[in-house]
């Protein structure tokens, strides 16, 4: 809903690339105090509604450019020390109607803009592919939270933001 209702402000002000950077290293710091932090020890049943709406509320921080949306609920779920793996899942499953809604506002979109006859197959495709691909980079980063941590989501991100800094700053 946040994003229905938000789109415009949150494409036109939060889109700069020299603050999506620093949002990337900002927010890195939550999957090492994540990680520092939470006990690792609870369930899906631990969950209640409240938990559960603030996972929601920290979903809707992705919408900052720079925020990892399963990121963010991974780590607000391990905050309320469910194991790595449980919050990943849990985040997983948040991002079903997140996703069909976005996919919905943007077919409506579509419905009003139009679209050539011959671009409707590239959709199709697109849609099917990013749906495979998405099956498997979950089945397996699933299977890498269980092994490691997210330091190592955390490090790629400072490395990331730096990258890009120093990207514009070189450009500038």
């Amino acid at each position: 809903m946040v994003g229905f209702f938000w789109e415009d402000i949150i494409e036109n002000i939060f889109r700069q690339p020299f603050l999506v950077a620093l949002v990337l290293f900002a927010f890195s710091f939550t999957f090492f105090i994540a990680e520092w932090y939470s006990k690792q020890n609870k369930d899906f049943s631990s969950l209640t509604w409240k938990k559960s709406l603030v996972l929601g509320f920290a979903q809707a921080l992705a919408l900052i450019p720079g925020v990892s949306r399963s990121g963010i609920t991974i780590a607000t779920g391990m905050f309320y020390n469910l194991k790595r793996e449980i919050a990943a899942r849990f985040s997983f499953l948040m991002a079903i109607p997140v996703v069909a809604g976005a996919g919905a506002k943007k077919i409506i979109d579509l419905g009003k803009t139009g679209m050539a006859d011959d671009e409707r197959w590239f959709y199709v495709f697109g849609f099917f592919a990013s749906a495979i691909v998405g099956y498997f980079c979950i089945k397996y980063f699933l299977a890498f939270l269980k092994k490691y941590s997210l330091n190592w989501f955390a490090a790629y991100r400072i490395v990331l933001s730096l990258v890009i800094l120093i990207y514009i700053f070189v450009k500038q």
